[in-house]
């Protein structure tokens, strides 16, 4: 799928970025007693829980198998995950046109010891950039960096932009002048704001580059991309 002319990632991108298909539900206990036995902490982690005979597992099922996509901020750290879903979930008294939930957060909020993510913004590419681009998901803004090598901020929703405020102070405070696609907050750090507009023939930013490349696969042009700094650092790390 993330290979497919829908997302247009290389196995290169895929690995970088993090992107695992979720384990099965047989697995969720060893796998969660590997990463103790290797002194990992896994209690107060998203996802995680203590079951109700005492041991750790982690909160995967056939129901929500999918393919995990990490939520990075500004320092690489991952602050959540979210799994996009490979069958929507809808709730039974959902109408009959509505084609349910296709992504939703690793979380173990309804469990013994365990917590949530909340909804973590996202961050990709270069930071401190004079340019910003603020988006409305995850994996649409990993997509759009390998493309257009931009840095790049994701809310998971249209309605998850609480946390946007505190990430343009940052922004603002690391050199920041320009949020292109952004929210009114931008404006209240002294940041100038503008609206990307593309052909609405194609949902999003992904879409619409992804079509673009096809243009320009005639004359083996490929926008560069490279692996962003904040990404780097951690790994060194």
């Amino acid at each position: 799928h993330l290979r497919s002319e829908k997302r247009g990632l290389t196995d290169e991108q895929i690995k970088f970025f993090g992107f695992k298909s979720t384990p099965p539900y047989f697995l969720c206990r060893s796998l969660t007693e590997k990463l103790i036995g290797q002194g990992c902490t896994v209690a107060g982690v998203p996802g995680f829980y203590q079951h109700e005979n005492g041991y750790w597992t982690v909160k995967f099922t056939s129901r929500t198998s999918g393919i995990l996509i990490p939520a990075v901020g500004m320092d690489g750290l991952i602050k959540g995950a979210q799994i996009m879903l490979d069958t929507p979930i809808r709730d039974k008294n959902d109408p009959s046109d509505k084609t349910g939930a296709k992504y939703i957060w690793l979380s173990s909020s309804s469990k013994n010891m365990g917590t949530t993510s909340g909804s973590p913004v996202h961050f990709v590419g270069r930071f401190p950039a004079r340019t910003v681009y603020v988006t409305e998901g995850l994996l649409k803004a990993d997509i759009a960096h390998c493309l257009i090598n931009r840095s790049i901020v994701a809310t998971a929703g249209a309605n998850n932009v609480s946390a946007l405020n505190e990430v343009f102070k940052a922004l603002a405070q690391g050199g920041t002048e320009l949020i292109i696609e952004a929210q009114d907050m931008a404006k209240e750090q002294g940041m100038e704001c503008r609206r990307l507009a593309w052909d609405p023939n194609y949902k999003g930013i992904d879409d619409w580059q992804l079509a673009l490349r096809k243009r320009e696969k005639q004359g083996e042009y490929y926008p560069s991309w490279e692996p962003p700094v904040s990404y780097l650092r951690a790994i060194r790390k």
